[in-house]
Formats: structure tokens, C-alpha cells, sequence
């Protein structure tokens, strides 16, 4: 998604996770009109700020992975899907076979002793071809 320009007059339709107990809803929507304005260095890339004049928040800072909807036009959001675990064996010193799971990506951990007390160890080392 484009971030809207700095200047524009835009309304936008934002969806969040409900924090809300008891509620069936799982989502809440908030519609928020006003003037697109220059974003600070420090905003992610995909922030943009909106100018609102609303009492107590007069400028919203949004994020586009939340936008459903700019000026009518409907925005698809694909969901992420969580990276799987992979689970590897490794055979270690004394021949003793160890479980290596990479999780998330870059999230390592091992079932051998030294993992378990250091978080860190040679299996994953030598695996990984460090």
C-alpha cells in the first residue's frame, strides 16, 4: 500500500484487535478524517500521520498494515502466516543424537544440556556451519 501524501485531505477506516472483555467483536473500526502531514524520521516505513484537530489527539499516527479502507477504496490485507518450526537431528559427541529447532526464522534452540543452561551451545554452532 502507497503511503497517502503529505497535503492530502483523506478519511480513513482503520481496524484494530479488540482489547475490549466480553465483546463478541473481534476487531474495533475507527473512521478518522483530515490532512495527511509530514512523517518524523523516527515513523516506520509504513506510518503515515494524519491531522485530525481531534480533542486530545490532534494528529494520529497510523500504521498501513491497519488501513481497510482510504477515501472508499477497500485495501485486502493478507494475514501473515507464522513461520513453522523446522527440527533437525544432529549427532553430537559421544554419539549422542541431538534435537535442533529453528523456529521463526532465526530463533534457534537445541535439547542438549548446554543449550538448557547457557541458551546457546556447539550443536547449533557446528550445524549452522558457524
Amino acid at each position: 500500500m502507497k503511503i497517502p501524501t503529505p497535503g492530502s485531505t483523506i478519511t480513513v477506516t482503520t481496524r484494530y484487535p479488540s482489547i475490549q472483555y466480553g465483546v463478541d467483536e473481534k476487531y474495533d473500526t475507527h473512521h478518522l478524517s483530515g490532512t495527511v502531514v509530514p512523517s518524523e524520521r523516527w515513523f516506520d516505513a509504513d506510518w503515515f500521520a494524519l491531522k485530525t484537530n481531534a480533542p486530545g489527539y490532534p494528529v494520529s499516527i497510523i500504521s498501513t498494515k491497519n488501513v481497510v479502507e482510504i477515501d472508499g477504496v477497500e485495501f485486502v490485507q493478507e494475514e501473515a502466516q507464522p513461520a513453522r518450526d523446522v527440527m533437525y537431528t544432529y549427532q553430537g559427541s559421544a554419539d549422542t543424537p541431538y534435537a535442533i529447532v529453528q523456529s521463526g526464522g532465526d530463533s534457534w534452540s537445541c535439547d542438549c544440556p548446554g543449550f538448557a543452561y547457557r541458551r546457546k551451545c556447539k550443536h547449533i554452532v557446528h550445524f549452522r556451519g558457524f
